[in-house]
């Protein structure tokens, strides 16, 4: 539960501190018959663009093109870096902070030194806390315009 009157989100705004009770193992994690569904879909031409709040890389992880991919909510692999803004895919979950509005990592990036922070779109962040996820979402809404039905 996430929004209930206990839900994580929901005590994290209270200021609680809170574990999440789920572990994201990339090396255990299975794309779905869903996420292949959707693969194929784009491969044969009938899905340009797929905008996902999943956070757990199993799009990718079905053979879904990157560029063709908006993870709306970010990615719990994706670490990216504050200063250069090079995005680095890693085989471990790169959040490390509790707080609803820490992003910060602990670590630096190994291009330029910068700091590296997650891009988790936590509940009641908005583009400031994760300034990343401005293109993305301006892209998903410019896609969706473009959207045909069939």
């Amino acid at each position: 539960d996430y929004r209930g009157p206990e839900g994580v989100w929901t005590r994290k705004i209270r200021g609680e501190s809170v574990t999440e009770d789920f572990v994201l193992d990339k090396d255990q994690l299975r794309p779905t018959k869903a996420h292949e569904a959707l693969t194929r879909l784009q491969q044969r031409g009938r899905l340009t663009y797929l905008a996902t709040t999943n956070v757990d890389g199993l799009h990718q992880k079905a053979g879904f093109p990157r560029n063709a991919l908006g993870e709306l909510h970010g990615n719990s692999f994706v670490e990216e870096c504050s200063a250069c803004e090079r995005t680095f895919e890693r085989d471990f979950v790169v959040r490390t902070a509790t707080g609803l509005f820490e992003h910060g990592t602990g670590r630096s990036c190994e291009v330029c030194g910068g700091s590296l922070r997650d891009n988790i779109v936590n509940f009641g962040n908005t583009v400031e806390h994760v300034p990343s996820m401005e293109a993305v979402h301006d892209r998903a809404w410019v896609e969706c315009l473009k959207a045909d039905s069939w």
